[in-house]
């Protein structure tokens, strides 16, 4: 267990005498059993409101291609009826094959959770990546704040209602927070310590996000910041800046290339997507941002993240003008920043469903938690331990004040769904054989995205 030693000095002038405080293996392991209790709790309330089923529109997208590669090896298919149910996801190529518009990240991890323990197993992957996200913002947070900072983040993280929503859903957005959160931690570590393999493995893991969500690669502007701020005020002891730099690429590397060398074989560039027969760029332009704009702005500090949105902005922006952590700040400023502004472009229209528009910015909700545990713990550090605990408990309790009735609404809605189809499920496996045809109507249980 790492000791922190803190300094407190006894007087103003020079020359006055310093106490070192020590602050030992006590304030890390109260931190890491908050954390275990803060698991259980939240996996307890999740599993009530689970189902073995996918409910959205987006989720066949990802779980059908899963169930082919791990079936077949591959990620398009030729329908073997003309009465094949074929979701809406899925997008007819010139050579007559269907084609999933989304990347392969997420199937890939549902295929190898097919594989290992069968499909039903597979319906629980969004679950554990979120909370392999609660671990990581509470190692992101412990690193680049404190202790009990960390598991305030958490906390603030676990029940919020969106991530709630998409811990229960089939969607990728949890798979893009999940892999930001643990490489943003990668990266305050390699910055802490000059270890350049902690920069390979920082580039593996956040080069994942653009084989789960192509869009979101955006947010590796901000990882080359904070990158280069590093390095320049960290030159002498990290020694050639150019190691880093090369460990960290070579990592990212590695599923980007995967993810080109696919999409050469399947479009004949490696430059194309699923995305690409649709014309989806046309998607983004100045008319939708003119439009969309304000209401992206109310709903994130209304449905999305309620306080945590001024709260944590405003952390984002003081962290870039404090010492030694500029180029956090930088990085999480420009993450924010360019996410909102890009789907504020976008076509998809928030129309009053906050949880709707908001699945977009999910990965940015752990940064903005970040930013407000930073800056609530710099104006509560003249109040003392106990006042700090009094503080983050009570943001932790409004929060849950504001989104507990929003977040059982929510887990209520998707546990009919998915709990109905799940029983329609068990039943045709008890009833239906291998090529019989089964018609039916499930419209009033699936959600709208």
């Amino acid at each position: 267990m790492t000791v922190v030693y803190e300094a407190v000095p006894m007087g103003e002038g020079k020359g006055k005498p310093v106490v070192v405080r020590r602050r030992g293996w006590w304030a890390g392991l109260a931190a890491w059993a908050g954390l275990l209790l803060l698991l259980l709790i939240y996996w307890f309330i999740l599993t009530r409101y689970m189902g073995a089923a996918i409910s959205e529109p987006d989720d066949n997208g990802y779980f059908a291609q899963g169930t082919l590669l791990a079936q077949t090896g591959r990620t398009w298919f030729l329908p073997g009826s003309d009465a094949q149910y074929i979701g809406a996801h899925w997008l007819l190529a010139p050579d007559g094959k269907f084609i999933s518009r989304y990347p392969p990240g997420l199937a890939v991890a549902i295929a190898l959770l097919d594989h290992l323990s069968g499909w039903r197993a597979t319906l629980w992957l969004n679950p554990l990546l979120s909370l392999l996200a609660l671990v990581g913002i509470f190692l992101a947070g412990r690193r680049i704040v404190g202790e009990g900072w960390g598991l305030c983040a958490a906390a603030l993280l676990a029940f919020n209602p969106t991530f709630f929503h998409h811990a229960l859903g089939g969607g990728s957005h949890m798979g893009v927070l999940c892999l930001l959160l643990w490489g943003i931690y990668l990266l305050a570590t390699w910055a802490d310590t000059g270890w350049w393999w902690v920069a390979l493995l920082a580039g593996l893991v956040l080069g994942c996000i653009p084989t789960v969500r192509y869009a979101d690669a955006i947010m590796g502007l901000g990882v080359i910041a904070f990158m280069l701020v590093t390095l320049r005020g960290k030159r002498p002891a990290f020694g050639k800046a150019w190691v880093h730099l090369v460990a960290a690429g070579v990592g990212a590397a590695i599923p980007i290339g995967c993810l080109l060398i696919r999409n050469q074989a399947l479009f004949g560039a490696f430059w194309r997507t699923g995305y690409s027969l649709t014309n989806e760029q046309t998607g983004f332009s100045w008319a939708y941002f003119q439009d969309h704009a304000f209401d992206y702005i109310w709903q994130i500090n209304s449905g999305g993240l309620g306080l945590l949105f001024g709260v944590g902005l405003a952390g984002i922006v003081a962290m870039i003008f404090a010492a030694g952590r500029r180029a956090m700040g930088m990085m999480l400023a420009l993450m924010v920043t360019l996410m909102v502004l890009l789907y504020m472009a976008y076509y998809w229209a928030p129309q009053g469903n906050s949880q709707s528009t908001m699945r977009f910015l999910l990965p940015t909700f752990g940064l903005f938690v970040l930013g407000t545990v930073w800056v609530v713990k710099e104006v509560t550090s003249r109040a003392g331990f106990a006042g700090a605990m009094a503080v983050g408990a009570a943001l932790v309790f409004v929060q849950l004040l504001w989104g507990g009735p929003q977040l059982k609404d929510l887990a209520d809605r998707m546990a009919y769904q998915k709990q109905s189809l799940d029983r329609i499920t068990t039943a045709l496996e008890k009833t239906a054989q291998p090529g019989d045809v089964v018609v039916g109507d499930v419209s009033g249980l699936v959600g709208e995205n």
